[in-house]
């Protein structure tokens, strides 16, 4: 009986005390501010690997011509041209974040076999010609640091194995490059810092610059190069892809949030790159004005005129930069590669061989090109403009796809009202820059192809059929396989 009794208490007990109201945990201010950062540090990382490409070479190439050429006047256009390129890259962010996919794989599934092989053919020439650009810059500043003991071919050997040394640790974790990014802008910033605490800055002047949009005729295409020279084709490729990696932190905060954390992370690290290629603006300003022959300013040579300015010390911190700011960038270029390669090949990404063919491709040529260049008058300014000119004619065949799979496919309009606003600005930017490229392009062949009536057709002919694909690509994947469905029952009949 008094077993009884117990176990009735004791049923009643356990009753009662599940009935009680269960307290919950006051979430504080501190505590949702704590909880908000956990959360978005899961998304750091991939902004500072697409922040890299408005750092590298053929973009502190761009910052010594403005400065020379008009000091702090065309500072603007770094400013809007990072404003242009932050849409741009936040609708990449959340290309990735929203399908779970990237670029590559995208255009793969989604256009018809032809288009998509037009585009792999695109994206992988200008892949190419950007990172001979970076090896090349990473070869100067090994051969600026040790005073020309390493040759120029050597450097380009020495960058090549590095960036496959580094590389292999993607098979650690994506979120180990990450950091060695981070390490690698960080050492830029550090250098470029120590450059200007030895300049005497006009504030007054720098801000003017920067708000006041000023263009003198003879810096036009100084402005056009450097505006088409802050948007890399491979940028918007490796954007898609890193966000698509990150599946699971998407899970974790939902979707909506993981598309706040990806849009303020880009304008984080933007606002980093702007900092940076503003000091260098500063720095080359100056050196150029205390030097008195800013023409003779170039990556190969701004090693000694900053000596000759600020003193020996300061030429290997500036190697150090330049070397950060090229190792830094081919690594991302030559891990873009890897994810156009196995996005439009649908081949392993995890292949040993395939980090050996995205190295191999660009090692002979920029060993030519260091070597050859090196022995001519003004041969990295040459090879710097003949190759951002390359990567300016082929940017809209990554932008175009972008856009039209954002806008059709994904329908990224109907999520929210910035989604809106910013596919709104998005398009509006890459007409902007397409077309100063476009023009850019078209003044640069009219100054450099020879004269005669049958070259100039040609031309002409050929730029007209440039902006009839720019057109083209603005429509639809569905549009495009209609129509190419149209055109086989044409040709069958």
């Amino acid at each position: 009986m008094m077993m009884e009794t117990s176990r009735v208490a004791e049923v009643q007990l356990t009753t009662n005390q599940s009935t009680l109201p269960v307290s919950k945990p006051v979430l504080t201010r501190r505590n949702a501010t704590t909880l908000w950062l956990k959360d978005f540090l899961r998304f750091i990382g991939p902004g500072f690997l697409v922040a890299i490409a408005f750092l590298d070479p053929g973009n502190i190439a761009a910052d010594v011509n403005q400065a020379v050429g008009s000091g702090y006047e065309l500072m603007w256009v770094t400013c809007l041209g990072t404003i242009l390129s932050w849409f741009i890259q936040c609708c990449c962010a959340r290309l990735g974040v929203i399908s779970g996919s990237h670029l590559a794989a995208l255009i793969r599934d989604n256009y018809p076999p032809v288009i998509s092989s037009f585009l792999f053919l695109f994206i992988t020439i200008a892949i190419l010609a950007t990172d001979m650009l970076e090896v090349v810059g990473g070869a100067i500043a090994i051969h600026g640091i040790t005073d020309g003991r390493i040759p120029l071919w050597a450097g380009v050997l020495l960058t090549c194995i590095a960036t496959f040394v580094i590389l292999s640790l993607k098979w650690v974790g994506n979120r180990s490059l990450e950091y060695i990014m981070i390490v690698f802008v960080v050492m830029l910033a550090i250098t470029m810092c120590i450059l200007c605490s030895k300049t005497t800055v006009d504030v007054p002047q720098m801000f003017l610059g920067m708000v006041y949009p000023r263009l003198p005729a003879s810096q036009v295409s100084v402005a056009i190069g450097a505006l088409g020279a802050l948007v890399m084709p491979h940028n918007l490729y490796l954007h898609s892809a890193l966000m698509s990696s990150r599946e699971d932190e998407v899970i974790v905060v939902g979707m909506n949030r993981a598309l706040t954390y990806v849009t303020i992370e880009a304008a984080g690290t933007l606002v980093i790159s702007l900092v940076i290629n503003s000091i260098c603006i500063i720095v080359f300003a100056l050196g150029s004005k205390m030097y008195g022959n800013g023409s003779d300013m170039g990556l190969a040579t701004i090693g000694d005129v900053l000596a000759d300015v600020f003193g020996r010390g300061y030429k290997y911190v500036w190697y150090l930069g330049l070397l950060a700011s090229a190792q830094a960038s081919t690594l991302t270029t030559t891990f873009t590669a890897q994810f156009v390669i196995t996005g439009f090949t649908r081949i392993k990404e995890d292949s040993i061989w395939l980090l050996f063919v995205t190295r191999g491709l660009t090692l002979v040529p920029s060993v030519v090109i260091a070597v050859f260049s090196y022995q001519i008058h003004d041969g990295f300014a040459a090879m710097t403009n003949a190759l951002n000119i390359v990567d300016s004619v082929v940017v809209p065949f990554a932008i175009q796809p972008l856009l039209a799979l954002s806008t059709y496919t994904l329908e990224m309009w109907k999520l929210d009202p910035f989604a809106k606003f910013m596919l709104a600005m998005t398009w509006v930017s890459s007409w902007i820059i397409m077309g100063l490229n476009t023009y850019n392009m078209v003044d640069a062949g009219r100054s450099t192809i020879p004269k005669q009536m049958g070259v100039q057709v040609c031309f002409y002919i050929a730029v007209a059929i440039y902006i009839f694909l720019l057109v083209f690509f603005s429509f639809s994947p569905a549009f495009m396989h209609r129509m190419f469905d149209f055109l086989e029952v044409r040709w069958r009949r």
